[in-house]
């Protein structure tokens, strides 16, 4: 992931991780851009209540590995692919047929980590989203995904996403990424 990172802004490794102690490299690489400017809308999400088989389909079929999850009005988590594949085989090592009507919340019990993503305002600057990313894969825990909210007070409209597939397009392209 660093890798990918350090390419995208062209920086080899160590100017990456030299860069990441000022940040001076990295916005100088990405600009003083808003991370809002550089992803796509609208985004596919679901709510915790929601069926899974539908949502599992939307996954399917938009070709996507991930989803982020709202619950009473906050976006608590992201339901992906390897957290639907561990729920269904929780339960047929348990003998259970799939509950095509079980709730989204009880498929993200399942997922990789509970705090595989971020929040952040639309005015956020790309080159400090590069660092939430790059800080969690120095820690060996790379991030899944970034969610963009309106950035009034009490904003919660999902505007955007960037996830660690489709990060280092936003370092070479001011154009916009695909989540």
């Amino acid at each position: 992931m660093l890798l990918a990172l350090a390419a995208a802004l062209d920086l080899s490794p160590a100017e990456f991780l030299s860069a990441l102690e000022d940040g001076a490299a990295v916005d100088e690489r990405a600009g003083s851009r808003r991370i809002l400017d550089v992803v796509s809308g609208p985004v596919a999400w679901c709510d915790a209540d929601d069926v899974i088989m539908p949502v599992a389909r939307q996954l399917y079929e938009g070709n996507f590995s991930q989803m982020p999850v709202r619950e009473s009005g906050r976006w608590t988590g992201l339901l992906t692919t390897e957290a639907i594949a561990r729920w269904m085989a929780g339960r047929a090592t348990r003998g259970l047929d799939v509950d095509e009507r079980a709730p989204v919340r009880e498929v993200i019990a399942y997922a990789e980590e509970a705090d595989n993503l971020r929040i952040v305002g639309s005015d956020e600057r790309a080159a400090e989203v590069a660092n939430l990313f790059a800080e969690r894969a120095a820690q060996g825990r790379p991030l899944a995904a970034v969610l963009v909210v309106e950035d009034e007070p009490g904003g919660d409209e999902l505007l955007g996403i960037v996830t660690q597939y489709d990060w280092p397009s936003l370092g070479s392209d001011p154009g916009v990424a695909t989540p």
